[in-house]
């Protein structure tokens, strides 16, 4: 591994970003050391990939911008760390200068702070204008307009503006304050417990009532992903909240709740989440509405992350579909959106979701070759993997296989400490009445009746549409 750390950060650097970098050290502006011009020149040379240690190494670089002088450790520190700070000071003007925004915000807080009436006045318009041009916002919007408001409230304060103005642009101030506060704590909030939900945790947050009840006050009710952020905190603390969750699906199938899709995306997921709970206890009807959510984020193309499909949600969007009988929209889709998953997990994506196709086709020689080809790293990948396993094994009447199968997959379960308890609890109990149905005899019907009972009052069990379809056929 390099020892000059900075090298790591320029490695993230693009060719074009590389040159900015380069006029930057080399403008006196900003720069006043020629050794850092001779040293960026000479870093970039070795761009994109950095791998050549021998030339890049603190004794090499040291020798080569000062050929002269003998090689101090201590002062070839001094020069990388000097080096790596004005690196910082050009990352940060590097983003400034692509956010046009906090340009202007910081003109007009110049303005203000030096009494330049005119320009800032010019500068307040450009701002009620852009304001005024999207009434769709996000908390980025408004933490922007708190700003903007609050240098106009200063700049009436200043030059004697009559009282009653100053009062409205310092409750607009508020107001806009308060707008960026309850969203992105609503945001986190709704982040806190999707992690709750999965992972295990027992922390608690202060002020939650609070924050639910100034979402519901009029002035930040109508604001679309306020609303959407309550509802969708409301059904993750409590999955009896249906009619919360049915106000999120509604919005996202008929407004246009932020400006950036990425906020968009994370209710999509929860809204994906909470339909796999209900379906997990019991509620079948939920696989519509969860079949529904997914091709609706799919033509929005909301599903993707870094210009793929994320694996998890093909596996899901997959097992939907064919738990709806939608065989032949789950090949249309397998085929169509291949490319569309990432080449680094592509094959094993598309092997899992094959198998699984297959496995409804009946064809489970097939399913289990697609599933012997795929090498998981993802812990609910090869969760789900085995379960696929096990189901397999169980049509084929493979009994050793099967219940050899069945204890290495419930030990797995057992020491997976990577996962809640919660899902620990699903995967267990599917297990458990799997084992309990291959020891009943097809002729035992009332032992059959009383485990169809047993799965039908069990909330957390996974497959239990499947366990129910292999006691009736057993019953027949």
């Amino acid at each position: 591994m390099n020892d000059i750390k900075v090298i790591e950060v320029l490695k993230t650097f693009d060719k074009a970003t590389l040159k900015k970098l380069e006029l930057f050290v080399a403008s006196p502006f900003f720069n006043t050391k020629k050794e850092f011009v001779e040293l960026v020149k000479y870093l970039i040379k070795y761009a994109p990939d950095f791998t050549n240690e021998k030339k890049l190494n603190k004794i090499a670089i040291y020798r080569k911008i000062f050929p002269s002088k003998a090689y101090q450790a201590n002062k070839a520190q001094r020069f990388i760390t000097a080096f790596t700070r004005l690196v910082e000071q050009f990352i940060a003007h590097h983003q400034l200068m692509g956010d046009e925004m906090k340009q202007k915000i910081s003109a007009l807080q110049y303005y203000q702070s030096n009494n330049l009436d005119d320009f800032f006045s010019k500068k307040q318009e450009e701002f009620e204008k852009y304001f005024k041009d999207i009434p769709i916002k996000n908390n980025a919007d408004y933490w922007m307009l708190y700003q903007v408001s609050l240098e106009k409230f200063t700049f009436d304060s200043n030059n004697d503006v009559v009282e009653v103005k100053r009062s409205q642009q310092l409750e607009q101030t508020i107001t806009s304050l308060q707008s960026f506060y309850i969203l992105r704590t609503l945001e986190l909030l709704f982040l806190f417990f999707s992690f709750k939900n999965v992972v295990k945790y027992d922390g608690e947050v202060a002020f939650l009532e609070f924050i639910q009840q100034q979402a519901l006050d009029q002035k930040f009710s109508n604001i679309p992903m306020i609303k959407a952020y309550y509802n969708t905190l409301m059904f993750l603390k409590n999955p009896n909240n249906e009619d919360n969750f049915k106000a999120v699906k509604t919005q996202l199938k008929e407004e246009r709740l932020s400006p950036q899709s990425i906020d968009e995306k994370s209710l999509y997921d929860a809204a994906y989440n909470y339909c796999a709970l209900q379906i997990n206890a019991g509620n079948s009807a939920y696989y519509q509405e969860l079949f529904d959510l997914y091709k609706m984020g799919l033509n929005k193309d909301i599903l993707y992350v870094n210009g793929y499909l994320f694996p998890n949600t093909v596996k899901n969007m997959v097992t939907t579909a064919l738990r709806l009988g939608e065989l032949e929209w789950t090949e249309n889709f397998l085929n169509e959106y291949k490319d569309k998953l990432n080449p680094e997990h592509q094959e094993d994506i598309y092997n899992y979701n094959r198998a699984h196709l297959l496995f409804y086709k009946k064809e489970y020689d097939k399913a289990l070759e697609y599933l012997e080809e795929a090498h998981y790293k993802d812990t609910f990948f090869k969760t789900d993997a085995k379960k696929l396993k096990v189901k397999i094994f169980y049509e084929q009447d493979e009994v050793r296989l099967l219940d050899s199968y069945i204890e290495q997959f419930y030990m797995s379960n057992y020491r997976n400490e990577l996962v809640s308890e919660k899902h620990q609890e699903t995967n267990r109990n599917f297990i458990l009445l799997l084992k309990q149905l291959v020891n009943i005899p097809p002729a035992n019907k009332e032992k059959l009746e009383k485990l169809h009972a047993k799965i039908e009052q069990t909330q957390k069990v996974a497959e239990r549409l499947w366990l129910t379809q292999k006691i009736k056929e057993k019953m027949k």
